[in-house]
């Protein structure tokens, strides 16, 4: 993966636009604490039918990753999340994607593994 990667991460979304958005914003928080890159949010376009709305929810959570070991330590983060939350989260790279779900640990495990392979310069 080069160095400057960038990762998107997204609660899927559900009924809750509020309480996505705020969980997004936490799990921004402990990103941001990894220090393995920039963090940004990506939001929703606004409400075509309101002329004065603005920018909708954070829809998304996105890092460019600058550290060597920032993607594992990043969906080690996302999988923990996932089981505070109870809410699955997808995190891509580029076209391809993984689905941080409820699954077993050691099934999620294997399919973070997969994932990780997909993406590392060894």
């Amino acid at each position: 993966m080069r160095d400057d990667a960038t990762v998107l991460l997204q609660f899927l979304p559900a009924d809750d636009a509020q309480r996505e958005e705020d969980l997004l914003r936490r799990l921004g928080a402990d990103v941001k604490d990894l220090q393995v890159g920039a963090v940004d949010y990506r939001y929703a376009p606004p409400d075509p039918d309101d002329p004065k709305a603005g920018v909708g929810p954070a829809e998304w959570l996105t890092v460019v990753l600058t550290a060597g070991r920032g993607l594992r330590d990043l969906v080690r983060v996302a999988f923990d999340w996932v089981k505070r939350a109870k809410h699955p989260i997808r995190v891509r790279i580029g076209d391809d994607e993984l689905v941080v779900d409820n699954a077993t640990d050691e099934q999620q495990k294997a399919i973070i593994e997969a994932f990780l392979a997909r993406h590392s310069t060894d």
